[in-house]
């Protein structure tokens, strides 16, 4: 009984103590932030220390309520919201701009100093000794301009050092609307030089379509063939050079496997596992962009004979004597050029449409020379930013059409894409 009273009375000290050292004045006068681009709600709350942030009781919750906020995605630019602070102690930290019926709180930071009676007492280190806020949080007037109040006041730091030489009219929006700097910047400044590292992985399906021209009469002469659901990995690297602008390098390889033909013709296919590299230069101001570029990659190309179905099927035979279809690969560079438009933006999520036009190289495929060709492409991606890292989902349709020694080839292609990228530190 006397250990459990022990215990007991080990508890009621340490709560108090933990009580004593943690005060909390209630909260005097609602504060309010002012949304800016870039900014969603977790990221704010975090930025004011208001964790933990997510769950039942966490502070993403309890300012929803009060905002009376359905989807904390749609916050705008400009939106003052109310935030859930429970404690002066902890707006303190903060200059506010004073209002009438409200206080707007800003990013400058309030310097902090010790405690008289902590920095007394002699068993504490210099650097075990406790920080604590000071008594009054600095406040702005409306009439004061942010320069003169940081030329005057040397107590207030902004979280960029270089605030002072800076205006709005400096800052590109571009990394703004597309979201790359969010979490990264310092103080209302988004950095400009940065690198992402990516890795996807896809699922394509492919339609060939083709003629025999050697079947008499032009009878029965149409060829399609159609693949399994083709598997794909990518890799690669991108990055921004400035605010607007950036090269991107990837390297991939893919999977290619072609169904049965409909009237079980045998195909003959040479080989199964394609390669790709890419490498791009692109412009982006605002929601818009554009992109050069080239790809070297394997592509194939096919032969039709269906004449021969009367006698057995040779495909070694010369001349393509034989029956059947036989599918090979050539390796062709092609050089592009895109655009792309990012159509809508909500919090963290973006959604964008790209438009590409190619011009195919020749090559070889088998026995047969593979003329210069065009490819259209159209692109569409959700993009989610996770602040140092991002996933990303996207739908791609294609269409190619080039001449060979034998017959005009065109193929369509339809592949979903799903990436992961990590946002590397400011360079």
């Amino acid at each position: 009984m006397k250990i459990l009273f022990g215990v007991l009375a080990i508890l009621f000290l340490s709560v108090n103590t933990l009580a004593e050292a943690k005060q909390c004045t209630p909260v005097l006068k609602v504060t309010k932030y002012k949304v800016e681009k870039g900014d969603h709600i977790a990221f704010i709350l975090r930025k004011f220390n208001q964790e933990p942030v997510f769950g039942s009781f966490g502070s993403l919750n309890k300012l929803l309520k009060l905002n009376k906020i359905d989807n904390q995605d749609l916050i705008e630019p400009g939106d003052e919201i109310a935030m859930p602070f429970t404690c002066e102690e902890d707006i303190k930290l903060w200059a506010t701009i004073d209002k009438s019926d409200y206080r707007l709180i800003t990013l400058l930071t309030i310097p902090q100093q010790k405690s008289d009676s902590v920095a007394a007492s002699p068993e504490l280190s210099p650097v075990s000794q406790p920080i604590i806020p000071t008594a009054s949080s600095k406040v702005i007037t409306e009439d004061q301009s942010l320069n003169d109040i940081l030329k005057s006041e040397s107590g207030i730091k902004p979280t960029d050092p270089d605030i002072e030489n800076r205006t709005p009219e400096e800052i590109s929006e571009a990394l703004r609307y597309r979201m790359i700097c969010d979490g990264e910047w310092t103080g209302t400044q988004c950095i400009t030089r940065y690198s992402t590292l990516f890795l996807e992985g896809s699922g394509w399906f492919n339609r060939y379509d083709g003629t025999d021209p050697a079947a008499p009469g032009g009878v029965n002469n149409k060829g399609l063939l159609l693949s399994k659901l083709n598997p794909q990995i990518e890799f690669g690297w991108q990055n921004y050079w400035t605010e607007n602008l950036k090269t991107q390098l990837q390297a991939g390889i893919q999977s290619s496997d072609i169904l049965p033909e409909a009237r079980e013709i045998p195909i003959e296919q040479s080989k199964k596992t394609l390669n790709n590299i890419m490498l791009q230069a692109r412009f982006e101001t605002g929601a818009f962009g554009i992109g050069l570029g080239f790809k070297n990659y394997d592509k194939l190309f096919y032969r039709f004979r269906f004449s021969g179905l009367s006698t057995p099927c040779l495909s070694n035979a010369p001349s393509f004597a034989g029956c059947g279809v036989f599918v090979h690969s050539a390796n062709i560079i092609a050089y592009f050029a895109n655009m792309n438009w990012m159509f809508y933006q909500a919090g963290k999520f973006s959604y964008d449409a790209k438009a590409s036009l190619y011009f195919l190289g020749t090559g070889a495929a088998g026995d047969f020379v593979v003329f210069n060709g065009t490819a259209t492409d159209i692109e569409f991606t959700v993009r989610h930013d996770r602040v140092r890292e991002y996933l990303y989902a996207s739908v791609q349709y294609g269409f190619s059409s080039q001449d060979t020694s034998i017959e005009k080839q065109t193929s369509q292609n339809l592949g979903f894409t799903f990436g992961y990228a990590w946002k590397l530190k400011d360079w």
